[in-house]
């Protein structure tokens, strides 16, 4: 369908510029062969089943990092550009803390300290409570890379798709990719030039990372393509794949800078982009998270936006998830690669509770939110946190303009099978429904003694929109004890914007453990300032997971929620 040339069955290799047959044999299938790189302490081995097609391709070792690196390494030879691809179809095992990496590799050579390429899964932590330093991260889809030369301690490593850092998030698209296995991978090099890919279905591909040099060094014209694990810190880590090939093919690239904005009225999805040179068209496609395929959402030839208003034009199903990637159609009917993914939620979704809607913002799997006969507002969610450059939450609110005061009490501590300690509910004020708006939040978190049922009570804040350099996010403690749930939260913003230079709106947050005294959280001279804020701002209920993979539980009394 794309590039250059194709593919001929699932196991032709393009190699010399001849086409080798692998045998399908006992072993590794002809000019393929597997080694441990970096003598890891534990052996690896990788294991090919003739009759499934399957790998599995089990590693130790410290890692794929530093100047040193330790994995296994089920590789063959390609000549000249060309591609790797294969469908990660399962991993187990890891470093409890979830720092393993699985995936596919691009690798000047056997040398532990050689230049590469790997697009990198994750893994689930295996042991309860396991945490990383990034554990968000660390389970999701990232890329490492070393692009200078055997001999240095120069290397980069743990940047996310769209070339973002690993312990950023990026605002319009969500934050890391995510372990929605089986995946489809595929790297692409031209020249020193390293790009990845990522399909539901090993048709139509979308672009995960701009285009990465590896160094300035010319890379020989041989390289080592295939398969790596690593388990990290000496654990082991095991993947499978299939539908594994080389080859000399080559996508074009494809249009860039894909944006997609939701109606909040009819339902419609408004996408937009940037264009290629001497295109005859460009081809919408959209996926709805959870989907095997993309679908085609409609084609123009001459405009770079368009307006997806569903298959029947009646629009699409509110609170259903979706990416959205365009290719562009070159002469000869060659189509190019697609773009970097856009995530939408589409529309709003009713709540039970009062004026409230719900909003899936920056999340991959949709939540929930239902209310008992009792009162009690239970919300579900997934999203990989509130921070960084772009939120992933559930959010249930409403619309107020001007000053507002909300209060509500939270019956209980948010439940989760996400034992990171980040897990979060409470009360927000935001600006927008936009993963990077601005917003300020009163939360409590799970961040104490499992066993403890006593609160950690947080303010934090994104002061600036997408939370660019000069930004800070901050995190106070609350002044006073923790509180035991259940108790009360309260948010408050004060301060209106009507067009002038200099004004300003504090939003402040409380708790208080009878309802009716309560304490203000410090920092920030007890709140935070945000300069111009639209005076028509959102209020309500947010709830993140922090690990998108997860979900969590919060409840709430909606008898005690009030408005002042």
């Amino acid at each position: 369908m794309f590039g250059r040339g194709s593919l001929v069955g699932l196991w032709v290799v393009t190699l010399v510029g001849a086409l080798v047959l692998p045998a399908r044999g006992a072993g590794l299938p002809t000019d393929w062969t597997n080694a441990d790189i970096g003598s890891p302490d534990t052996m690896g081995s990788t294991v090919y089943d003739s009759a499934k097609g399957t790998w599995t391709v089990t590693g130790s070792g410290n890692d794929i990092w530093g100047a040193q690196d330790q994995f296994q390494y089920a590789y063959t030879k390609l000549k000249g550009d060309g591609n790797v691809t294969a469908r990660i179809l399962s991993q187990d095992g890891g470093n409890p803390a979830g720092w393993s990496r699985n995936g596919l590799m691009i690798r000047e050579g056997e040398a532990a300290d050689a230049r590469h390429f790997i697009m990198a899964l994750g893994n689930i932590p295996a042991v309860p409570g396991g945490t990383g330093s990034h554990p968000w991260s660390s389970n999701g889809q990232f890329f490492s890379i070393r692009r200078y030369e055997s001999g240095t301690s120069n290397y980069e490593f743990n940047r996310t798709l769209g070339n973002f850092p690993q312990y950023n998030q990026e605002a319009r698209h969500g934050n890391v990719g995510m372990r929605e296995l089986p995946i489809w991978v595929r790297l692409q090099r031209v020249g020193n030039v390293i790009t990845s890919y990522n399909s539901p279905d090993g048709k139509i591909w979308s672009a995960q990372t701009v285009p990465q040099k590896l160094g300035d060094a010319p890379l020989p014209e041989t390289m080592l393509v295939g398969l790596a694990v690593s388990g990290m810190s000496g654990s082991v880590s095991t993947t499978v794949y299939d539908s594994v090939s080389a080859s000399n093919d080559v996508l074009l690239p494809g249009p860039s800078d894909v944006d997609a904005t939701p109606s909040r009225n009819d339902n419609e999805v408004l996408v937009t982009f940037t264009g290629v040179p001497n295109a005859t068209s460009y081809t919408i496609y959209r996926q709805a998270v959870g989907d095997s395929q993309y679908t085609k959402a409609g084609s123009t030839t001459n405009l770079t936006w368009f307006i997806d208003n569903g298959p029947d034009g009646k629009g699409l199903p509110a609170g259903t998830n979706y990416r959205y990637i365009v290719t562009a159609t070159m002469p000869q009917n060659v189509e190019t690669a697609g773009s970097y993914p856009a995530r939408v939620s589409v529309g709003p979704i009713s709540s039970p509770i009062g004026p409230f809607n719900s909003y899936d913002i920056g999340t991959t799997f949709q939540g929930n939110t239902t209310l008992d006969d009792k009162g009690v507002l239970t919300i579900q969610a997934s999203g990989n946190g509130i921070g960084y450059e772009g939120d992933g939450l559930r959010f249930v609110g409403t619309q107020v303009r001007g000053d507002i005061t909300m209060t509500a009490q939270i019956l209980q501590k948010p439940a989760s099978a996400n034992k990171d300690g980040m897990v979060a509910a409470g009360l927000m004020v935001r600006e927008s429904l936009d993963p990077a708006a601005r917003n300020g939040f009163i939360a409590a978190t799970t961040a104490d003694n499992p066993d403890d049922q006593h609160a950690v009570v947080e303010l934090q804040w994104r002061k600036h929109f997408s939370n660019t350099a000069d930004d800070s996010l901050g995190n106070t403690p609350a002044d006073g004890d923790p509180p035991p749930y259940p108790f009360w939260l309260r948010i408050t913003r004060r301060g209106i914007f009507d067009g002038g230079d200099s004004d300003t709106t504090k939003i402040e947050g409380f708790f208080s453990k009878d309802g009716t005294n309560f304490t203000k959280i410090g920092g920030d001279d007890g709140g935070v300032t945000l300069d111009r804020l639209n005076p028509l701002a959102y209020v309500g209920f947010a709830v993140t997971s922090h690990q998108d993979a997860e979900f969590a539980t919060a409840k709430f009394d909606a008898n005690s929620v009030k408005f002042q």
